[in-house]
């Protein structure tokens, strides 16, 4: 009987630390993460056919306030328009940065849209070692709104107030010259 209990209690010490081991390795304690800042400016629009392509510069900025590096962390934007035709899924566009702790890094996206609306971009931020398990400390994401604006509308055809404003300038201008004749 001494055996078993002698091999029982060897067995318990060696998953307890068999379980540390995993837990350092897994873990990534000591990171915290945060998004604390996010802008976007237009660049440039360009008409292509019938629709108006706006080119934005989206900045975000991600502050590590833990007492470790942050490692390799992937940095993702995606919107609903970039969706793989095949799965539905998003088609993100993606970047890698390290943070130091206590320091804060800037990221910028070149992002484009041919859609003439407010559209929601999504910023997910998580390890890029997959044996770090992803937590709320090292992984997240944030949802902002990006205003578009510009001239001319989703399907390159003019806004109806536009044509409005047109057609009351030339009845005006057709009642003034009436005036005139009389």
């Amino acid at each position: 009987m001494p055996n078993k209990t002698v091999t029982m209690l060897i067995l318990v010490i060696f998953l307890a630390n068999l379980s540390i081991l995993a837990g350092n390795v897994l873990s990534d304690s000591g990171v915290e993460l945060s998004i604390t800042g996010f802008s976007y400016d237009l660049i440039k629009q360009v008409k292509k056919g019938r629709v108006m392509m706006s080119q934005y510069n989206i900045t975000v900025t991600l502050h590590n306030s833990g007492d470790r590096d942050s490692g390799d962390i992937i940095v993702l934007l995606y919107d609903e328009e970039m969706l793989d035709p095949r799965t539905n899924q998003p088609l993100p566009l993606n970047k890698t940065t390290q943070i130091e702790p206590g320091d804060s890094k800037t990221v910028v996206f070149e992002w484009s849209t041919g859609l003439y609306r407010n559209q929601n971009i999504t910023i997910e931020y998580y390890p890029k070692d997959p044996n770090i398990l992803r937590n709320s400390y090292n992984s997240g994401s944030k949802t902002f709104l990006i205003e578009v604006t510009g001239t001319g509308s989703k399907n390159g055809i003019p806004d109806l107030n536009i044509i409005m404003m047109i057609l009351a300038v030339f009845i005006g201008v057709l009642i003034v010259r009436k005036r005139k004749r009389l």
